[in-house]
């Protein structure tokens, strides 16, 4: 099934994104904490499939990394055939592309 291959796809991505991202960013590892989600504010979040979708995915993002841009790719394919996901991207820029402000006011 195609749209199952595009989830497996982008949960590999997800998991490259999530293993880069740790080695750069938590040296040493923070203690393990739950959040919630209900508190992470969506209002200006670009959404990516049908807002009011059953399954929701909040998806923090930098547009100048070149891994995120094969994300963005994978996300197209699963809204272009899924109607009962949303991806709510959220802009989280890296430190090493600069600043993303500009970005936001386009």
């Amino acid at each position: 099934m195609k749209t199952k291959g595009n989830l497996i796809s982008l949960i590999s991505v997800i998991f490259i994104l999530l293993v880069g991202m740790t080695a750069l960013a938590f040296t040493p590892l923070a203690p393990k904490s739950n959040v919630d989600v209900s508190q992470i504010p969506l209002n200006e979040a670009l959404v990516m499939g049908d807002a009011n979708a059953l399954k929701k995915v909040i998806v923090f993002t930098d547009p100048d990394c070149s891994y995120c841009g094969k994300l963005h790719e994978e996300i197209n394919k699963i809204v272009s055939t899924r109607t009962d996901i949303v991806f709510f991207i959220k802009l989280y820029p890296l430190p090493r592309h600069g600043k993303i402000i500009n970005k936001n006011l386009s």
